[in-house]
């Protein structure tokens, strides 16, 4: 046990590092080569900036989330928080189920996967990953992409979305009113943004 704010040096021979954190605490954790791995935080915040090493994170639960790594990969099972950041230049990001107020997820590289999601403001952007997003909920989304495919699976509901693309086309099997670059399925009921360079868009439900 350490008090708060505790610095601890580990010695490099030493493989593992073994931490119990007290829930409501707000944490945050720097690593520079070696991974981090949680099987459930319910705290106040969570920070994890790691350099070159992995994140795996179970249920996650706090009032805001932050998630960063250069070429490392970052996944998690559940995640519920108001606000939730996730930023990689190399690696990937995939977050099997999410209930959040919103998000923000920026990539270089690295592909972007998001299961099950449900929130009121989403933004992806990506240089040449790939983007999945499955969509159980959503009150406005913006997805932004160089070359990387974009794989969409909307809501019951449905949702308007907006697409654009310099030589990419949309491919879908569902039924839509088509209003110019508007294509509206079910609903309607969201709000989606699409401007990809040259990547596809692939919309299921």
């Amino acid at each position: 046990f350490c008090g708060s704010g505790e610095k601890i040096d580990v010695d490099s021979n030493d493989k593992y590092l073994t931490v119990e954190i007290p829930k409501g605490i707000a944490l945050s954790v720097h690593t520079t080569s070696a991974a981090v791995k949680a099987e459930t935080l319910e705290q106040q915040s969570v920070l994890v900036a790691v350099l070159s090493g992995r994140t795996e994170l179970g249920e996650v639960t706090a009032q805001s989330v932050d998630l960063s790594s250069s070429s490392g990969s970052i996944a998690a099972e559940s995640i519920m928080t108001d606000t939730l950041r996730c930023g990689s230049s190399s690696g990937t990001v995939w977050i099997e189920r999410a209930a959040v107020e919103t998000v923000s997820i920026k990539t270089s590289s690295g592909s972007v996967k998001l299961d099950e999601v449900s929130a009121e403001e989403i933004t992806v952007g990506s240089s040449s990953g790939s983007v999945k997003l499955g969509l159980t909920a959503i009150g406005e989304a913006a997805i932004y992409t160089s070359s990387g495919s974009i794989t969409l699976r909307l809501p019951e509901e449905g949702a308007s979305l907006t697409y654009s693309a310099g030589s990419g086309k949309l491919h879908t099997a569902l039924a839509y009113e088509r209003r110019g670059d508007l294509y509206v399925f079910g609903g309607g009921t969201g709000s989606i943004t699409v401007e990809s360079g040259s990547g596809s868009l692939t919309v299921k439900d």
